[in-house]
């Protein structure tokens, strides 16, 4: 509210930085939250997943074809 309001601000380089605080705060950090809850499934390029075959599993993630999506996996997604 004292952003809004202009608060006990001294100069314009102090609202800035409350304002970046109050974006990081409610836009950035939900956003952070909901993208970091999806599974991290997909297919990828041929070329992609030939060059990262020799990663260990837990890195690479899964290859899923979008048509064999498990039930489970597809209601997070909703």
């Amino acid at each position: 509210m004292l952003l809004i309001r202009g608060g006990p601000y001294a100069d314009h380089s102090h609202v800035a930085l409350a304002s970046g605080r109050y974006y990081t705060l409610l836009l950035f950090l939900p956003a952070t939250i909901m993208v970091m809850r999806r599974p991290n499934e997909g297919s990828l390029p041929a070329w992609l997943e030939a060059r990262i075959a020799a990663w260990p599993k837990w890195l690479r993630g899964t290859s899923v074809d979008s048509g064999t999506r498990s039930a489970a996996s597809h209601q997070s997604t909703r």
